[in-house]
């Protein structure tokens, strides 16, 4: 999946390769995990699983789609 989100402060931001989201009542945000590649000198790549919390009162739009 991808997701898209417009900040009420104008900026944007796109997070790509996420396996699952949900929203967290408990902390009134969005909850995503995400796979992020990372490049190493020896041009061997390896992935990094991570979290990212959104607030939801910081977002003005958000959109998730399937890739």
């Amino acid at each position: 999946m991808e997701v898209y989100v417009r900040y009420k402060d104008g900026t944007t931001q796109t997070i790509k390769r996420v396996s699952s989201w949900n929203y967290s009542k408990e902390l009134n945000a969005y909850v995503f995990k995400a796979t992020e590649i990372i490049e190493t000198n020896s041009w061997k790549e390896r992935e990094k699983d991570q979290t990212i919390i959104i607030g939801r009162e910081t977002v003005e739009f958000l959109s998730i789609r399937e890739a």
